[in-house]
């Protein structure tokens, strides 16, 4: 019943918000965050042509797109490192250009990896959601068919080039286009944070399983003047928890065990009135809500998304501590 229902959540996404994105700074954006956050032993490099024409699109999903393919070559260079200890240097590179296809403009964004590389087999069924080359407690496989989801509500193409034991290369062309007075989201949010003002800082706990999104929900927050204590699994999480004072904790659902479930739980233990939102693409509201979540957000989201959703948490909380008085 669960994968049915997470089929049905796939097949049905809102339509994409339609906002004026940079190429260039969608790589920058990707670069800073996957060099916070890669391996050390990993050759990252990025570049973006001049003068790329802008895209349309959702900022929070062309970010899961490109985050999601730096995170399948991060594994398969450190899978090949793993296999050729001392003698592999694990290299990735982003990139962006201009291509045209049948005279439709538009931008190619690639990422490009010397791993494990796939055969043929792998690579026909790679873009079929759920399947996985990964042990069972590392995901769902949904990651690269939710890139493909979100590459086709943007009227996109993606294509995959790899070998067997030299490497992949992942390319998403995009059609280029313009709206008249749209922002780009990369500007967005750097309002005077709303609890600068208010003394501490307010700690929150992220946890996700996918280090990337974990310091990229982590960088919005402090953006708009939270403390943020970002974690790659449930365990490390609850010992921080467990140490300190934690004011909110924004947890992903499909995490290897203990999951997010299992997490909200024992951190509900702790502290029953603790405000905690649960992240996933296919979290179903009612459901998370009946195991004690005080919000749902879905995947991909915004930083105003997230900002909001955790302001409005902790107001809550704060009305509720008032009121028991």
């Amino acid at each position: 019943a669960e994968v049915v229902r997470q089929l049905l959540r796939f097949s049905r996404r809102d339509e994409p918000q339609q906002i004026e994105l940079d190429p260039a700074e969608m790589i920058r954006e990707a670069t800073t965050l996957s060099r916070e956050t890669l391996d050390r032993r990993i050759w990252f490099t990025s570049h973006a042509d001049e003068d790329l024409p802008p895209i349309l699109g959702d900022p929070g999903q062309m970010q899961q797109v490109l985050l999601n393919l730096i995170v399948n070559a991060r594994d398969a260079v450190l899978e090949k490192a793993e296999q050729q200890p001392g003698t592999f240097e694990p290299a990735i590179q982003v990139s962006a250009r201009a291509q045209s296809i049948e005279g439709v403009p538009g931008v190619v964004f690639e990422v490009r990896d010397n791993g494990t590389g796939m055969t043929d087999e792998v690579r026909e069924r790679a873009l079929d959601p759920f399947f996985t080359t990964k042990p069972a407690d590392r995901g769902t496989g949904l990651g690269l068919a939710a890139v493909t989801g979100i590459i086709q509500r943007h009227e996109g193409q993606i294509r995959i080039h790899t070998k067997l034991g030299e490497g992949t290369d992942f390319g998403v062309w995009l059609p280029s286009r313009r709206r008249e007075d749209s922002e780009s989201p990369f500007a967005e949010g750097r309002e005077e944070p709303r609890w600068a003002a208010q003394g501490e800082a307010p700690a929150v706990l992220i946890v996700d399983d996918e280090e990337p999104l974990g310091a990229i929900a982590a960088a919005y927050l402090r953006s708009a003047g939270f403390e943020a204590l970002a974690f790659t699994n449930g365990d490390d999480a609850l010992a921080e928890a467990g140490r300190r004072r934690i004011n909110l904790a924004v947890l992903d659902v499909n995490m290897p065990s203990p999951n997010g479930w299992e997490v909200l739980a024992a951190l509900r233990r702790r502290d029953p009135d603790l405000p905690v939102i649960v992240c996933s693409g296919f979290a179903d509201d009612e459901d998370a809500r009946g195991r004690g979540a005080t919000a749902v957000l879905a995947k991909p989201y915004t930083r105003a998304q997230l900002v909001d959703a955790v302001r409005s948490a902790l107001s809550a909380s704060a009305e509720g501590a008032s009121e028991g008085r």
